[in-house]
């Protein structure tokens, strides 16, 4: 059955191959017109641009809180400014105007939500002081206070009562004034539907100019500026990519020596883009930059099989073919087979990164299978039908020669794969490898490895910006929870209690600088009806105390200024932790450990909870009565009704919100579905190699290269402090692909020789001076031109092109080593036939060809 399937399928693929050939001109017009319309519309529809809702998983918990709650208690895209006396601290007026300045001009940059900027130049930080007349709240800054400035104090007596009132309040000392008072700290907030990251990046920038010189230092973090630089590095990408393409044409030209060799290949990779993004773009997709290293490395795969094509049709050529189109088609009737083999393993394995349900990854899997498949065009057919007009095929271009090095080369490969005494230890050395690398593997975080971002370099503005920052105040990163109960649930004694503590357990936590509540308010209200003394700093005992207490705080605010603390019924609060980092591993010790604070400690209201909240309404409250005497009402308040609120009769704590919730949300995800993915593109691989060759045993043969290139790779991102987050989960997938198609054209050469000769000794040489030479000078050509990655000034696009090097560099190793030993040793049947062969050489290959 398999016999008469291998007949069939050879008759098919002679059929389709002899009707391209035959009908080239017409292909050739077809391909022609369609690839400049798509090229029409690259030009003029494509987008490139990041969209952040794009990053987030939209249905994992975490991600839905933070929706709801991003505007009332802050998103994840947070600015972090901060601003630094050069000398002395930043009790003069010159520098509290700039902080003024800043205050003001931030309401200005796209997308930003006005009511969200906060600094001790705004009217969200409030001092609270007693006097005869009772206790009142203004902002630290107010303009009643100093008139004579416009709210920037003017004399040294108003500096200095500035200065006392920051001193003492614990909920901006430390927090936004550092401990040495040498600086200050501005957090904006944006409207994550209005936001648009390259002009926030360039106004935020063009305010900041403003208010340097040199008696100021200013810094800033923030993923809209995080990914502002990104856009602005974009310029200096594409001239990375286009030195790329340049290093592809010079190595090229230098090893085939001629213009086919040379051209062909990169028209593929061109002719593939094209059409790829020409569709993409139909359909509506943005081109995210940080997605260009994937959109090479797709590039890279139609070189590959470009060059397979060239390969073989010069080898053709050498054979004694006069007819191009004989010698066009003849190779591409022979490659077909691990042509589509392996281009419909690359498109499962960057299929399966759909499975994550993140809007970026299924958007990058979408287009990454589109891109694969357009390679048919631009590899299969395309590449074939222009080598069949082929005038001169023995003319080079140059008289440098560089086959003798290269069938050196392939001929150590033969006698180190094939001799009795070394091709077991090829196999044993691979094993060894691969259980080290197994090891080292398990070692590899799921997402950010290192503090920092690790999409810019350690020595970039951003990233000595973060550090300075993270070490000076108690953490740029924000999360937040939502307590929700029952309305004046925030006034409960217990409630208010249990929140204090689990903000001290948490900021056990090194990594946790700091967090703040209503918890933290309170007190510090409570403490001024004894003249400051720091031992009644505490919590009301009863609802009542605490009404009143809440009452005092926004008698003297406008309506809003209390939002990032809770709602105006109290039925819903937040605390904010401060993280000094967001590193895969920080992220998840303080989500177990909330969750286990959280189990061990639920929230619990009093028993005279009923009555007390009844009472406290007309204390520090909204009664029945504003409610229309059913405790509903229509209106939201941070998008929940405020009936919907009251129906909730037990309080409990919901995780999690802002920069650190959306982050853990993430990783939750691609740790739940990486191995997954993998598993599913191992079977998927093992699918297409047992459907093709009719065999099982394929299957786990071609499993071995892309799991010795896997793990390799995945112990490499771990030596390097690579973690597996939301940018590298495609590489990763590609990669995969990339280990084992460079396998199926070692394996289908030899299976095919074996056709022609029963000598594995002679097949496997003529496998790998044909298929072998095509590997070789793709994985090198791919190799050269991509080290040119590592210079870019993002950190990211970087190490992935070393980490493309390392993937391809191994991939084409094991193809050359590892599959012709575990052939020549195993026999494989899909390989060799039912009969197998046990012939062995009778002498070493020669040293060249």
């Amino acid at each position: 059955m398999a016999k008469d399937y291998n007949q069939r399928m050879t008759k098919l693929i002679e059929v389709v191959c002899e009707f391209t050939i035959r009908n080239r001109l017409a292909f050739l017009i077809v391909l022609g017109s369609m690839t400049l319309a798509l090229g029409i519309v690259v030009a003029t529809q494509t987008k490139i641009e990041s969209y952040f809702p794009d990053l987030l998983p939209q249905d994992h918990p975490y991600i839905k809180i933070n929706e709801k709650y991003k505007e009332t208690f802050g998103g994840s895209n947070m600015i972090t400014i901060m601003m630094e006396a050069k000398e002395g601290n930043i009790f003069t007026t010159p520098f509290l105007q700039k902080i003024k300045n800043l205050q003001f001009n931030l309401r200005e940059v796209p997308g930003v939500n006005q009511f969200q900027v906060i600094s001790i130049a705004g009217r969200k930080l409030k001092m609270v002081k007693a006097s005869t007349a009772g206790v009142e709240t203004r902002p630290f800054m107010d303009k009643e206070t100093y008139r004579a400035g416009e709210g920037v104090p003017q004399t040294q007596k108003e500096l200095d009562q500035l200065r006392d009132a920051i001193l003492t309040s614990r909920t901006v000392y430390g927090t936004y004034v550092s401990k040495d008072l040498r600086s200050v700290l501005i957090t904006v907030d944006f409207i994550d539907r209005l936001l648009e990251y390259t002009p926030a990046f360039n106004k935020i920038n063009e305010i900041l100019d403003k208010e340097r010189d040199d008696t100021v230092r200013i810094r800033v973090v923030g993923e809209p500026m995080l990914y502002g630089w990104v856009h602005y590095y974009f310029p200096e990408t594409m001239t990375i990519f286009m030195l790329t393409w340049a290093a592809l044409l010079a190595f090229l030209f230098l090893v085939m020596r001629t213009w086919r060799g040379t051209l062909l290949p990169l028209l593929s990779g061109l002719v593939s883009g094209t059409w790829a993004l020409g569709i993409v773009a139909l359909m509506g997709f943005n081109f995210d930059p940080l997605v260009i290293v994937v959109a090479f490395l797709l590039t890279a795969t139609a070189i590959s099989h470009s060059l397979q094509l060239t390969v073989r049709f010069d080898d053709n050529v050498n054979a004694g073919y006069t007819d191009m189109r004989k010698a066009a088609l003849q190779s591409m009737t022979m490659l077909t087979r691990p042509l589509f083999l392996g281009l419909a393993t690359s498109a499962g394995a960057i299929l399966v990164v759909a499975l994550t349900p993140i809007p970026l990854l299924e958007k990058v899997a979408i287009t990454g299978t589109i891109w694969v498949f357009t390679i048919i065009i631009s590899a299969y057919f395309l590449t074939p039908l222009l080598l069949s007009y082929v005038k001169n095929p023995k003319a080079v271009l140059h008289p440098v020669d560089l086959q003798p090095a290269i069938f050196k080369f392939l001929n150590l490969a033969v006698s180190t794969a094939t001799a009795r005494g070394s091709r077991k230890w090829v196999l044993i050395a691979a094993l060894v490898i691969f259980i080290m690398g197994g090891v080292m593997s398990f070692n590899l975080t799921v997402g950010d490895a290192n503090s920092g971002s690790p999409i810019l370099w350690v020595d970039s503005k951003y990233n000595i910006d973060s550090d300075v920052i993270n070490t000076t105040y108690r953490g740029a990163d924000r999360m937040f929870i939502v307590v929700r109960g029952p309305r004046n649930t925030l006034k409960s004694p217990k409630i208010l209690r249990n929140m204090a503590n689990l903000q001290r357990f948490m900021e056990a936590q090194p990594e946790i600088g700091g967090s703040v509540s209503l918890a933290d308010l309170l007190p510090a209200i409570q403490r001024v009806f004894y003249e400051g003394n720091p031992r009644f700093y505490e919590i009301g005992d009863d609802i009542l105390v605490n009404g009143e207490l809440a009452y005092l705080y926004l008698s003297g605010s406008e309506p809003g200024d209390a939002d990032k603390f809770n709602n105006f019924v109290y039925s819903e609060g937040s605390i904010r932790f401060m993280f000094r980092d967001h590193r895969g591993t920080t992220i998840r010790t303080g989500i177990a450990r909330l969750k286990d604070y959280i189990a061990e400690n639920p929230l619990e209201l009093e028993k005279d909870f009923g009555m007390a909240h009844e009472i406290s309404d007309y204390g520090g409250g909204i009664s029945d009565a504003v409610l229309g005497g059913t405790g509903k009402r229509e209106a939201h308040e941070g998008g929940t009704a405020i009936g919907e609120i009251a129906a909730q009769a037990h309080p409990e704590y919901y995780l999690a919100g802002g920069l650190i919730g959306v982050l853990g949300a993430v990783n939750e995800v691609i740790l739940a579905k990486q191995l997954e993915s993998i598993a599913l593109a191992l079977l998927w691989i093992g699918l297409c190699a047992a459907a093709i060759y009719r065999n099982a045993s394929s299957a786990l043969f071609f499993m071995v290269p892309v799991a010795l290139s896997n793990v390799i790779t995945f112990s490499y991102m771990t030596m390097k402090g690579i973690g597996m987050n939301i940018n590298t989960v495609p590489v990763a997938a590609l990669g995969i692909a990339l280990g084992v198609d460079y396998a199926f054209y070692i394996a289908d050469g030899i299976r095919e020789e074996l056709r022609e000769t029963r000598d594995p000794m002679a097949a496997i040489i003529k496998a790998l001076h044909s298929a072998g030479r095509g590997v070789l000078i793709t994985a090198s050509t791919l190799v050269i031109s991509i080290i040119l990655w590592t210079f870019s000034s993002v950190r990211f696009q970087a190490e992935m092109g070393a980490l493309m090097c390392v993937w391809l560099t191994i991939s084409a190793l094991s193809a050359l080593f590892v599959i012709p030993a575990m052939a020549y040793v195993f026999r494989p049947e899909f390989i060799f036939g039912v009969a197998g062969s046990s012939a062995e050489p009778a002498t070493a290959p020669a040293s060249g060809s």
